[in-house]
């Protein structure tokens, strides 16, 4: 098995929403869900099934006591890996409603991985955040559908490429993204949007 314990680079702020984009795999299979720290909720979840993965997954933590690192992210399982990005949010709904559309696509060999489309937002001031998690060396460019790449991150191995995408919209519709990778490889996606307080 495998731990990440990730450390913020600054202590974030009581009350802040928390998102973390995670990629995992493993040496064969369909890799499951890696255990999250304390006080963090899965959002989404897409996989590629079989072949070691990889999954990209979306969690949250809403209305956070500040913290300096994550806690421990875990998996088990033969040549497992994790690859994590996280971001901090202001001005987030502190209630578990923070959450409001989801989306996911999984079993894809390509070099445009996709997040998959969320249902239509019930708000029209929200946060949408994309996760592509990709087998594919070297990083991904040229967001899709007027997203930003926050940051991303390789694992080097079965943990895959964890891409981290985020849109503020500013209308009740349908939303989706993906990124451009090296290479056609394994990989899969997802997306989640998060209430801004109005």
């Amino acid at each position: 098995g495998t731990s990440v314990n990730v450390t913020w680079p600054a202590p974030t702020t009581s009350g802040n929403l928390l998102i973390a984009v995670v990629s995992n795999g493993r040496n064969t299979g369909t890799p499951g869900f890696v255990t999250a720290p304390s006080g963090w909720t899965r959002a989404e979840s897409g996989v590629h099934s079989g072949e070691g993965g990889p999954r990209a997954s979306l969690y949250f933590r809403e209305n956070a006591p500040s913290q300096t690192t994550t806690g421990n992210w875990t998996m088990t399982g033969a040549g497992s890996g994790i690859a994590i990005v996280v971001a901090e949010y202001r001005g987030m709904v502190t209630t578990s409603t923070v959450i409001d559309r989801r989306g996911h696509i999984g079993d894809q060999v390509t070099a445009s991985p996709i997040t998959g489309n969320t249902s239509v937002t019930a708000a029209p001031l929200e946060l949408a955040i994309g996760s592509i998690s990709t087998h594919a060396a070297g990083p991904a460019s040229s967001p899709m559908n007027g997203f930003t790449i926050v940051d991303q991150i390789s694992h080097g191995g079965n943990g895959g490429t964890a891409v981290f995408l985020e849109r503020i919209v500013y209308y009740e519709a349908s939303y989706g993204t993906g990124a451009t990778t090296a290479a056609a490889d394994q990989s899969a996606g997802c997306i989640a949007t998060f209430r801004i307080v109005p």
